[in-house]
């Protein structure tokens, strides 16, 4: 193609889809193509007898085998296809993601309340199977009931009219016969007719008896029908912006990408077909619609469900915990978030003003939401999931007005203990939250206190907006990484692939502290110096990564092991991702564990302050060979024996003993893939500081809990992948093969 020739593009489906299309033209818009549009259900096939008088090809193929289908497979331009059927797989193709459609209409569904849910499948296509193995796999994985319905089986046509009266008999029939409520999803939109005649036929009603939820959104279908239809988003416009933007890339002479690339769906559209929770306790199910009809409002506030719903605060604490997945205040947030995800993927709104329309107080307010949620900013969420040309400008316009809220820069200081510690400073310019992150470990400290440590965390308390010192800022304790073991190994001795090792032991456990000599190691052997790999500050978070490395030289540790820390500081709070890396070049694997040593620091004495378990799991305590009344006297590592602890789960005061205790949680990482364990303190009578949240995510199972520092006001709550002297016992211990890379995350917040 000559320079500066605009390039020719033929869009030709053989169904129409009409938000591909608004899609493609917004490509082309901006791309200056010459764009023919021949999409009327096939149209004139002559357009593509002549295909190759354009530079590239755009189609929509139902049947492989049709008249387009067979041109289509004989064009030698560049060609993208927005479907799977063809079997051709020399054609790059752009489609939805059809399983993560089926997963969030089942999620849509069970949030409601349904625990009986069924796909209505009336066609055997690969889109449907895979939109239906969606929902299926999603159902059985959150423990719900799933039904069959499927009309093919019972040799009913997809949608013949010739054989409507015997398909909706036989809907008819299957609702009669299947428990209820029960919670439907279809195919697409145009199949919702069906189900409100069998609806009818059997004398049930939508959505109190079935509730439908369907896919395509396509207004004229949704909104007109009678009640109004919910339905997932595809995302068509973005799939069909997404396969210009390849055949672009095709057309200047990119190669053909082997494997489809996969769109996720929008949002889910809700309307009257699922407007109810599916809950029997009538108290419940009043609080769930108040919050539902007025979750806008940023005073709302969980009083006001409680007034709404008729009961007493205690009662309805207690009919969430036992009835409902999740607290008041955090079903509440959902609802605000779900708004929120849904105005920033289909307006251009200022995120302030989504944040206003969504129900929270603040933009600031929405970030916290969306992290927490999401693990991302809403304006990452808005550039994930663009829905066409306005968005985009929205975002452009966002960029333009916005000024780096986050800094990173470096310093140093007199260490409490002596020396010069340098730090790095991650911090947030319009609220002042700050997190210290040492570089080395300055004379006087050992290793675990050092080089990695977190030196200082100070976050705003979202019940009074004033900033709170979380970790000790600049003082003796520093919360510190461990690794490649955390806490003790027996005796500095351990067995790995057939070979004993002997690490320095530098634990005397007669004093209860480190030295030079002793009877155990302890806290790993991370160097006394960290590199700077990479640092980033954007009007949303701090980043920076430290890297360090074990070389094999070291006779207790002789394993080649990288490791990667990464701090970030954003609006919820600190999150510390590791990474460790085994680059043996002989195919050496090696033992690998890593802890964390928070010391949390308490508003007043610790007799005021308790530590709260996540309630989602159980947990065992495991018992050291031996504890005093006052401190560890003889031997703390693991005795071998666990006893089941429940006693945190509801919270435990922290000052009433001693404690140096390690704590495995029981449930599945499936069921719980992030833990979170609370400290609240309550010292001030006239307000309650926020809970600290110590969260770990699936690689890390255990947590220590340590109040050796009281009359410092520390709690440490150390989250740790394995247990104590776990290079032993094997529990939680991580085996690194050659060239694999293990991660891991865990971090704080207040709330």
């Amino acid at each position: 193609m000559s320079s500066g020739r605009r390039r020719r593009v033929l869009y030709f489906p053989e169904w129409f889809g009409r938000n591909q299309e608004r899609g493609i033209v917004d490509y082309a818009l901006q791309a200056r193509w010459v764009l023919t549009s021949v999409s009327d259900h096939g149209g004139n096939s002559e357009a593509l007898r002549s295909a190759e008088r354009y530079d590239g090809i755009i189609t929509l193929i139902r049947d492989p085998e049709s008249a387009v289908g067979q041109l289509v497979k004989g064009v030698t331009v560049p060609a993208v296809d927005l479907n799977d059927s063809l079997d051709d797989r020399t054609f790059s193709r752009v489609l939805t993601d059809d399983h993560a459609i089926g997963r969030l209409g089942a999620d849509h569904l069970m949030d409601q309340g349904f625990e009986h849910l069924a796909f209505f499948r009336t066609t055997a296509s690969g889109q449907m199977r895979d939109r239906a193995r969606g929902f299926d796999d999603q159902v059985e994985s959150r423990g719900r009931h799933l039904h069959r319905l499927t009309a093919a089986a019972a040799g009913l046509s997809p949608m013949g009219r010739s054989m409507d009266r015997e398909r909706i008999q036989w809907l008819t029939d299957q609702f009669l016969r299947l428990p209820r409520p029960l919670g439907v999803m279809i195919q697409f939109d145009s199949m919702y007719w069906n189900l409100i005649r069998a609806c009818a036929e059997a004398s049930l009603h939508i959505p109190e008896d079935v509730a439908v939820v369907s896919v395509g959104n396509v207004e004229s279908l949704c909104m007109l029908s009678e009640p109004t239809l919910t339905s997932v988003d595809p995302n068509h416009r973005r799939q069909g912006f997404e396969a210009a933007e390849l055949l672009d890339r095709l057309m200047g002479g990119a190669k053909t990408p082997t494997v489809p690339r996969l769109i996720p769906p929008l949002h889910v559209e809700v309307r009257a077909s699922t407007d109810i929770y599916a809950v029997d306790d009538e108290t419940l199910r009043t609080a769930l619609q108040f919050m539902r009809e007025n979750f806008r409002d940023a005073t709302l506030s969980v009083e006001d469900v409680v007034r709404a719903s008729g009961t007493s605060r205690r009662h309805l604490y207690s009919t969430f915990e036992h009835q409902w997945p999740r607290p008041i205040a955090d079903t509440l947030a959902d609802l605000k978030v779900t708004e929120a995800k849904r105005l920033l993927s289909t307006t251009a709104m200022k995120q302030y003003s989504v944040a206003v329309q969504s129900g929270f107080s603040s933009e600031a307010q929405m970030s916290r939401a969306f992290a927490k949620r999401l693990g991302i900013t809403p304006g990452d969420f808005r550039s994930e999931s663009p829905s066409g040309p306005g968005v985009a400008k929205a975002q452009l316009a966002d960029q333009e007005n916005k000024t780096i809220a986050f800094t990173i820069t470096e310093d140093t200081y007199e260490a409490a203990l002596g020396g010069v510690a340098r730090v790095m400073v991650l911090k947030n310019t319009t609220n002042g939250e700050l997190a210290e992150i040492l570089l080395n470990t300055p004379h006087g400290q050992n290793r675990s206190t050092g080089a990695g440590a977190v030196g200082g965390l100070l976050l705003r308390d979202p019940g009074s907006d004033e900033l709170r010192e979380v970790l000790p800022h600049r003082g003796v304790v520093t919360a510190g990484l461990m690794a490649p073991f955390a806490n003790r190994i027996r005796y500095g001795r351990y067995l790995f692939d057939g070979r004993e090792h002997q690490l320095t032991c530098n634990w005397d456990e007669s004093q209860t502290r480190m030295t030079r000599t002793g009877q155990h190691a302890i806290h790993g052997l991370l160097p006394q110096e960290f590199d700077v790999t990479s640092q980033h500050a954007t009007d949303d978070s701090a980043r920076l990564t430290l890297a360090a490395s074990f070389d094999g030289t070291d006779k207790g540790y002789p394993f080649t092991v990288d490791v990667g820390f990464t701090y970030c500081l954003d609006s919820n709070g600190l999150t510390i991702e590791v990474s460790a890396t085994n680059v043996s070049t002989t195919g050496q694997a090696a033992p690998f564990m890593i802890g964390w040593h928070p010391f949390i620091q308490l508003c007043g004495p610790m007799d005021r302050a308790k530590i709260v378990f996540d309630r989602r799991s159980g947990y065992n305590l495991s018992v050291p060979i031996g504890v005093g009344p006052d401190g560890p006297e003889r031997d703390s590592h693991p005795s071998g024996v666990t006893e089941p602890s429940t006693d945190f789960t509801d919270g435990q005061p922290l000052g009433e003993r001693y404690w140096d205790d390690g704590f495995k949680a029981t449930a599945g990482t499936r069921a719980v893939s992030r833990l979170e364990t609370r400290v609240l303190d309550t010292s001030n009578e006239d307000h309650s500081p926020a809970a600290v949240v110590l969260w770990q995510d699936a690689q890390c199972r255990f947590i220590q809990v340590y109040t050796g520092l009281r009359d410092r006001g520390l709690v440490a709550v150390e989250p740790m992948s394995g247990q104590t002297d776990c290079f032993n016992n094997g529990d939680g211990l991580k085996t690194i093969q050659a060239g694999e890379v293990w991660e891991t995350a865990f971090g704080l917040r207040l709330e």
